[in-house]
């Protein structure tokens, strides 16, 4: 019974989402900024997984049903928790914001115009979402604070969470938060105030979700080229993004691509939209393969019952096989020429290598007398090499000679002794013999 209820529930809403089927194909500059107002100052990751899953409604209520049953679940876990139900990587990323889910699947008409909108010209979106930031800029409301970093490149407005680890959803007064709104006719969108979280410079704010980089930073905007680009998780689980930034120059980045399969039968309500997603019905797709399959069975058929028809087209098949041959002939014909023209080609020296030979061989004297030389320069290198001692043979030729040296030196210096010895007693013996000689002439 629980089953034909949730059956019964689920064709309803495809039948109120398929409603509005024919709208009008263009967006106009002040509806993009209608719908837009409620999520344009949210952080581009965010806004990134907001946009993508504006495009599959119906998994974006499922979504909220699953989060309403799992309220004990949040951030990180919540998100692990719903990639078993298949939904797109986007729709399961905003599991772990339950409000915004929650605001989405109540304001269901909104969520599709944002949707088709965004399917409708991505570009326009996107140029939309700076309009209304550079508005709450002029107006002083859109300003870095503990929560968000708003970063400015190129005239390009870049919002993103100051911890990356946790992501703070900003509540904000359409009416106030843009300054005086131009278009009077299509006033901003609001959404309801939400039960948890507090006020701060004018804003209120969520408390605080912890989340995991691998469950939430895989998409945000190449605001340069006006579109959005997405990661595959499945595949680069092991990167740590931490910022919509860092996804954006990461090399493996691409941009992000609607996936009609997640429409789940919802129809497109835009004619333009309609003809570039919508696939063809089921009849236009399996009719041609059915009638062909019948042709075929048909012939078959044929051909078991009338066997002597196939048996008298035989000569038929075997004139026709001929002349494709013969047709086919000329055709191998070049194609062996060809073969041997190229067959020639590699084995005649083409000019180039003509020249090289003949600059080789004029050179092979130069080359010649070269080598003479060097050869004559290594002989040389190694005749002084052989006759010159090694420093081992002249150390112990320094120490054969040190002893003799040594008794040379002992034997000079002996020698000087007794010759200063002989000079002090010839000396003596002078002096002696004078003192005499005075002493006898004075006796005299």
């Amino acid at each position: 019974m629980k089953t034909s209820w949730t059956t019964l529930a689920t064709a309803a809403l495809l039948l109120v989402l398929s409603l509005g089927a024919w709208a009008d194909d263009d967006y106009s500059q002040a509806e993009l900024n209608q719908m837009l107002a409620p999520v344009a100052l949210y952080p581009d990751t965010v806004l990134s997984h907001i946009l993508i899953a504006s495009t599959y409604p119906l998994e974006v209520v499922q979504a909220n049903r699953w989060a309403q049953r799992h309220r004990n679940m949040e951030g990180a876990a919540a998100v692990s928790a719903a990639e078993r139900e298949g939904w797109d990587p986007s729709v399961t990323a905003l599991v772990a914001f339950p409000d915004i889910l929650e605001r989405m699947a109540d304001d269901l008409e909104w969520t599709q115009d944002l949707g088709e909108a965004f399917l409708w010209d991505e570009g326009e979106v996107l140029a939309s979402v700076q309009d209304l930031r550079q508005r709450a800029y002029e107006a002083g409301t859109l300003r870095t604070t503990e929560h968000q970093e708003v970063v400015i490149e190129q005239k390009t407005i870049i919002v993103e969470p100051r911890v990356s680890e946790v992501i703070y959803i900003p509540y904000y007064d359409t009416r106030m938060v843009y300054g005086p709104w131009r278009w009077h006719h299509h006033p901003p969108h609001r959404w309801h105030r939400p039960s948890r979280g507090y006020w701060n410079a004018g804003i209120f704010w969520s408390f605080g979700t912890r989340i995991d980089h691998h469950s939430f930073y895989f998409s945000s905007f190449h605001w340069h080229n006006r579109h959005t680009v997405v990661i595959d998780i499945d595949l680069h689980n092991h990167h740590r993004f931490h910022s919509g930034r860092s996804v954006v120059r990461y090399k493996e980045a691409r941009r992000w691509k609607h996936n009609p399969s997640h429409r789940r039968g919802v129809e497109y309500r835009r004619s333009t939209v309609r003809q570039q997603y919508a696939a063809p019905s089921r009849t236009a797709r399996h009719s041609g393969t059915r009638v062909e399959r019948a042709q075929r069975v048909e012939r078959i058929e044929q051909r078991l019952q009338n066997p002597r028809s196939s048996a008298r087209s035989e000569p038929r098949r075997s004139r026709d096989a001929q002349a494709r041959n013969d047709r086919q002939q000329p055709r191998l014909d070049r194609t062996e020429r060809r073969s041997d023209t190229y067959q020639t080609r590699r084995e005649t020296p083409s000019r180039m290598e003509q020249r090289s030979g003949e600059r080789l061989r004029a050179n092979e004297p130069n080359r010649d007398r070269a080598q003479v030389q060097r050869q004559a320069r290594e002989e040389r290198t190694r005749t002084t090499r052989t006759e010159r001692p090694s420093r081992e043979e002249q150390a112990n030729a320094r120490n054969l000679r040190q002893p003799e040296r040594s008794q040379q030196n002992f034997q000079r210096s002996t020698r000087d002794r007794v010759d200063a010895a002989r000079n002090r007693s010839s000396i003596s013996e002078r002096a002696r013999q004078s003192r005499n000689e005075n002493g006898r002439a004075e006796r005299r």
